[in-house]
């Protein structure tokens, strides 16, 4: 696997876990706030 490949597959995790997070605290905040 060449760097370029690797930088795009990093990319599109951390895309996916940070909107994992996002989903997932918006989720907590709004059953905190019930």
């Amino acid at each position: 696997m060449d760097a370029y490949t690797k930088r795009l597959l990093l990319r599109k995790l951390t895309t996916l876990t940070a909107t994992a997070l996002v989903l997932l605290f918006g989720t907590l905040a709004k059953l905190l706030a019930g």
